[in-house]
């Protein structure tokens, strides 16, 4: 989660712990309208695959949007 009203917020994930694994994907919550709700007849806020993130030499490196809840799941490679 980035709570900052303003500025995004970089984040560096070490997982060297967890041999094997990747990123399966990144998701993002996030709105420009921060009073902006859903109703039965329209979805204004919805989650959202995010680009930029990646995982390698055992970290995975993104930047979160300002003001956004997000979500980077990890996947054990085959």
């Amino acid at each position: 989660m980035n709570r900052h009203l303003v500025e995004g917020l970089h984040l560096k994930a070490d997982i060297r712990g967890f041999e094997g694994y990747t990123l399966l994907e990144h998701i993002v919550l996030k709105h420009d309208d921060l009073k902006a709700v859903n109703t039965p007849s329209e979805q204004k806020v919805q989650p959202e695959l995010a680009a930029g993130t990646v995982c390698k030499d055992g970290y995975v490196e993104t930047l979160l949007s300002k003001a956004s809840w997000n979500v980077i799941r990890l996947g054990k490679r085959n």
